[in-house]
């Protein structure tokens, strides 16, 4: 029975952390992308990083799991970032259609 439930704890943190760290990649990224600066955002996720390498924070299994998984998400949003970012500066020199977000385009909203 304790194998059992060791077996789901692990599972659960595995499963939680990988959560945690892809949203906490996705809110730095979106939170950089308000700004007009989304390749921020995965630089921001090195914060905690540093942090609870120098011993700043708390100590937790779950906390650096967490990291952890966030450390490898930041990868592919760091390169989304850049492409928005591309695109977004392709679209205001081109002096076509006003730079909109991927938010708007998506919810169809033409207007700033």
């Amino acid at each position: 029975m304790d194998v059992v439930a060791i077996f789901v704890q692990a599972a659960a943190l595995i499963v939680g952390s990988l959560a945690a760290g892809m949203l906490l990649c996705w809110l730095c990224w979106y939170l950089a992308r308000i700004i007009h600066h989304p390749a921020w955002g995965p630089p921001l996720v090195a914060i905690p990083i540093l942090l609870l390498l120098t011993g700043h924070s708390p100590h937790g299994e779950f906390l650096r799991v967490t990291l952890a998984f966030a450390a490898i998400f930041a990868v592919p949003f760091w390169m989304e970032g850049r492409a928005w970012r591309r695109r977004f500066r392709d679209r205001a020199a081109s002096g076509g259609a006003a730079p909109i977000s991927p938010a708007r385009a998506i919810s169809g909203s033409s207007a700033r």
